[in-house]
């Protein structure tokens, strides 16, 4: 992830990154959220999360997070991200 994240450009934009595999874990391990919390000093209630499946990212919601769960479309086209823009602005 990190590489293509910085392949692309992107990765200055990002200030944490929290890969299950480093953390010996998977979704829908909620200790993914809150390690992903800790590492910005964000207070999970206070934390959107948006996420694309409805099971994975939903463990979220349980420990705290906000959670918006985008449509479950092809993976190609609008999915819903005008919607989250518009939340967080």
């Amino acid at each position: 992830m990190r590489t293509h994240l910085t392949h692309h450009g992107l990765d200055a934009l990002i200030d944490t990154c929290v890969i299950s595999y480093e953390q010996g874990r998977e979704k829908p391990d909620p200790q993914l959220f809150l390690k992903a919390c800790a590492d910005l000093g964000a207070d999970p209630r206070a934390t959107l999360m948006v996420g694309d499946n409805p099971v994975r990212d939903g463990a979220a919601a349980a420990c705290g997070l906000r959670t918006y769960i985008l449509p479950a479309e092809h993976r190609t086209g609008e999915r819903g991200l005008a919607d989250v823009l518009r939340l967080v602005t």
